[in-house]
């Protein structure tokens, strides 16, 4: 996360709110430090992707991986979305619940 803008949703009650906050942290520091003692990825999957953090992480990691990032919040994709791109980096994204019902189109 070093050196990167990410954006977010603004405080609201809205049920398709996107925050960032200490846990996405850790959990970018989690991945950072688990994801050092992997060889080579070619293809890599962000559960939840929220606003995008972990997919990016796992592209920097990884750079000639294929990386994806699934959420059910078509809001948090679109804002996934601006991230990668604010930050030029190429992840994929599918709109779901977990793991894509089938593979997406390039896998």
């Amino acid at each position: 996360m070093a050196g990167r803008l990410y954006l977010h949703s603004a405080p609201s009650r809205a049920a398709d709110d996107v925050f960032l906050g200490p846990d996405t942290y850790r959990y970018a520091r989690f991945l950072r430090d688990a994801l050092a003692r992997r060889g080579g990825v070619g293809r890599l999957l962000d559960i939840g992707v929220g606003a995008g953090v972990g997919a990016m992480v796992m592209a920097d990691r990884f750079p000639g991986a294929e990386v994806w990032g699934s959420d059910v919040n078509a809001r948090a994709l679109d804002l996934a979305r601006v991230n990668a791109r604010h930050n030029a980096v190429d992840i994929r994204l599918v709109e779901c619940s977990g793991l894509p019902p089938q593979p997406p189109p390039s896998m």
